[in-house]
């Protein structure tokens, strides 16, 4: 996950910067398999064999550590590389990214309501840590209200893993049309977590930026 963060960050030319904790500043050149490529802050930038980075930008700060750290020479001179860590600590800023999700994939979220042996799925349409987008079938619950909230809705998303979690509806709109895919869903509907867990808000921002990667050019 970290991998396609940053290769989010230097693709896009997001403006961030990249310093150790002791204050040296660097800059990011490439990723390859989980290799991470950096200049040298000085000529006489001694080697650690580990190096904590933190990588702040506007939206997110990103702390992770590199291991085997060693000089490389290049055409361009020498550099600084090391393999990355799979830990590390990911802090959301001002807003929360969100991403368009293909119909096709069949993302969706079930309610828990009560009386109902297996109430009918909701196809997710977009994701963020904050909440989900959503098409519904009509006619709903009349407990499927604005302001209505629920306890351990389910989300499922495929190989990405099954979550639950409290939600609260905030808008209800009806769509011009059905769905061609979904026969019968004929309303959308924007929902928002509440009171998330610490490892479920670490897990929707892994899944944020890895939906980014994978589905922002297939949609």
């Amino acid at each position: 996950e970290l991998v396609a963060i940053l290769r989010t960050l230097l693709k896009e030319k997001h403006r961030f910067s990249l310093r150790s904790e002791e204050g040296n500043h660097f800059e990011l050149l490439r990723i390859e398999s989980g290799r991470i490529y950096l200049s040298l802050p000085h000529a006489d930038f001694v080697l650690p064999a580990t190096l904590k980075l933190r990588a702040e930008g506007r939206e997110a700060k990103i702390i992770f550590t590199l291991n085997a750290v060693r000089k490389e020479e290049t055409a361009a001179g020498p550099v600084l590389t090391g393999d990355i860590s799979h830990e590390f600590n990911y802090f959301q800023r001002r807003i929360n990214l969100r991403v368009p999700l293909p119909l096709w994939k069949n993302f969706t979220l079930t309610l828990p309501l009560s009386g109902l042996s297996a109430p009918q799925p909701f196809i997710i349409y977009d994701f963020s840590v904050g909440g989900v987008g959503v098409y519904t079938p009509k006619p709903l619950s009349e407990k499927v209200k604005v302001g209505a909230t629920f306890k351990k809705a389910l989300l499922s998303l495929g190989e990405y893993g099954e979550f639950k979690a409290n939600i609260e509806i905030i808008a209800l709109s009806e769509l011009e049309e059905e769905l061609s895919e979904y026969p019968g869903y004929q309303q959308r509907m924007s929902v928002r977590f509440t009171n998330l867990s610490l490892i479920n808000q670490r897990d929707f921002q892994k899944i944020a930026y890895a939906f980014e990667v994978n589905f922002k050019r297939k949609r």
